[in-house]
């Protein structure tokens, strides 16, 4: 979208004017999704420098938890890019950022800085007060781009609705240029306002890439909780539904909500995971289970002789359900539990049936499109997944354990993997 007039805005020496970039989103997230826009000046300017300045956010940040609880803080990045987009060289180029809270910039700045890179990262970097980065990023090439990458945790203070970072770049013209040769040298800026999430069954952080970060991502009735290790950066999103009967599994008792979240990283090593719930319900905690149901892989079907395979295992989880892009096998149908049976020694082909321990289902066709099936855990249906306390569920993947506030109120802790959705 160009020519709009949101609350983002930018401005240039020589020429004011505004261009917002709505990005589609950074990662789906099956209930929700990773909201961005990028601000920035017009590009390729129409006059001056050949400069171009933008600043990418990530919308829809929770606010952090207050200190006191004890709890992580919410996170939210920002990319600073300057780039020369003219055939001669820019020097002497310097990015300032300021950031402020809203409703009122350029007010105070209650969120706080955890991380900063640049590209190049020979930049030299300083932060001359609270919320203001001031890097010097030296020559600009023809082409060539500087970028600088902010993490900041979010505010917890009352009344604070968002943050603005407002992003100032300086360049002289050639190469010859030394100092400040170049008396009138080119300064754009731009300014890139961040909502916090209102709603409240939905949570939503982004992830540093700073080894050890602990992460709580959270709604008024539930939150999920890890350590990241440190090898990429990436976000997490919650979200909580309040009659959800989509995600029960055959033989468990199934409350009314339902728990959806998802962290977006490709790498292994993030978890466990710790989702936390508080339940309004009658029912005795000691009766409770998890019904974790996983983000659905691909799978091949081989009707020939009745097996799945998939690139991970089926091994040790307690049913299966199939979607299709097109029809499914025959013999199989939609939104219903199957039990994996004939389970490979590493879990990667198995059979199906309708019953635990039963016989396979008879496929008949392989169906069309792109196959899908979610795997399904119980946690809790057997005695060794209870645990009685809330950090022992982190020393036992997956475990659960459920605490009975008072008559109508069950506050659980359950460990798993993997993402998608957790159930009672």
């Amino acid at each position: 979208m160009i020519g709009a007039a949101p609350r983002e805005g930018s401005r240039r020496v020589r020429l004011a004017a505004l261009v917002v970039v709505l990005l589609a989103g950074a990662s789906a997230f099956g209930a929700g999704e990773a909201r961005a826009d990028t601000v920035g000046t017009p590009c390729p300017p129409s006059g001056g420098r050949q400069l171009c300045l933008t600043i990418e956010d990530t919308e829809g940040v929770s606010k952090s938890p207050n200190p006191t609880t004890g709890r992580p803080r919410n996170h939210m990045r920002y990319i600073v890019t300057a780039t020369n987009v003219g055939g001669s060289s820019l020097t002497n180029a310097t990015v300032t950022t300021v950031l402020s809270d809203l409703p009122n910039p350029p007010g105070g700045m209650t969120a706080s800085l955890d991380a900063r890179s640049t590209t190049p990262a020979s930049a030299t970097c300083t932060e001359p007060a609270p919320g203001q980065v001031t890097c010097a990023a030296g020559r600009l090439a023809a082409g060539a781009s500087f970028t600088l990458r902010l993490s900041y945790s979010t505010s917890f203070v009352d009344g604070v609705t968002g943050a603005r970072l407002e992003a100032t770049a300086s360049v002289n013209e050639h190469d010859q240029d030394q100092g400040d040769g170049d008396p009138n040298p080119e300064i754009d800026s731009a300014f890139n306002d961040t909502t916090y999430e209102t709603n409240p069954n939905l949570g939503f952080s982004y992830v540093p890439k700073t080894a050890g970060t602990n992460i709580t991502v959270g709604t008024t009735s539930s939150s999920l909780s890890f350590t990241t290790p440190g090898l990429e950066e990436f976000f997490a999103f919650i979200e909580n539904f309040a009659n959800d009967t989509s995600h029960c599994f055959t033989g468990v008792t199934c409350l009314p909500g339902a728990t959806f979240g998802d962290v977006t990283n490709t790498l292994s090593g993030v978890g466990p995971f710790l989702w936390q719930t508080r339940l309004t319900t009658t029912t005795n905690a000691a009766n409770i289970d998890g019904v974790h149901t996983l983000d659905p892989v691909s799978v091949s079907v081989n009707p020939a002789n009745d097996t799945f395979s998939a690139g991970v295992s089926f091994a040790g989880y307690d049913g299966v359900r199939f979607s299709s892009s097109g029809t499914l096998p025959g013999g199989l149908l939609a939104g219903t539990d199957y039990f994996p049976v004939s389970v490979s020694a590493n879990g990667t082909t198995f059979r199906v049936s309708t019953k635990k321990g039963g016989k396979a289902v008879d496929l008949t066709s392989a169906g069309t499109g792109q196959l899908q099936a979610e795997r399904v855990e119980v946690i809790g249906d057997v005695k060794s997944e209870r645990v009685t306390s809330c950090a022992a569920t982190l020393s036992k993947v997956p475990s659960i354990f459920a605490f009975q506030v008072d008559p109508n109120t069950v506050d659980t802790c359950v460990s798993t993997r993997e993402n998608g959705w957790m159930k009672h």
